[in-house]
């Protein structure tokens, strides 16, 4: 039973501390113009949301922000052959976007980290500071 109460004590820490999207949400909010975000981005209610980047038609045309989470991307890049849209809009967001703002968790972790251990919670301290947690996210402006 103690590692179950161990794991349960450190998502609960990992909840409490402080995270990425909610850092991010501030930024995402001052954007000045069109906003372009896909799942997992910031808690503000602020921007068009969308399933993925690469499900944006002419994104790089866009003449807006747009906003990626590691999660997503994550997740597409580990079949790249089955998502060959989305990791080719990564790609091109990467070659002509201009990052405005990345938010970055204090401890890199996957995106499925905090659904079971074994895939990043362990990681989080039992006892120091936590630091951010959450997706890196990434502001890109393509004004």
């Amino acid at each position: 039973m103690a590692p179950t109460i161990k794991n349960d004590v450190l998502l609960i820490r990992s909840d409490a501390a402080a995270n990425t999207r909610i850092a991010a949400a501030a930024t995402v909010l001052g954007l000045p113009g069109r906003v372009v975000k896909e799942l997992y981005t910031d808690t503000s209610g602020t921007g068009e949301a969308v399933n993925n980047m690469g499900a944006v038609e002419d994104l790089i045309n866009c003449d807006c922000f747009a906003v990626t989470s590691s999660y997503m991307e994550e997740r597409f890049r580990r079949e790249p052959r089955r998502y060959s849209s989305e990791v080719a809009a990564y790609d091109l967001l990467r070659k002509v976007g201009r990052v405005r703002a990345t938010f970055e968790p204090t401890i890199p972790s996957t995106y499925r980290w905090d659904l079971i251990p074994q895939w990043g919670i362990k990681s989080i301290p039992l006892t120091e500071s936590v630091g951010l947690v959450g997706p890196t996210i990434t502001v890109y402006d393509l004004r």
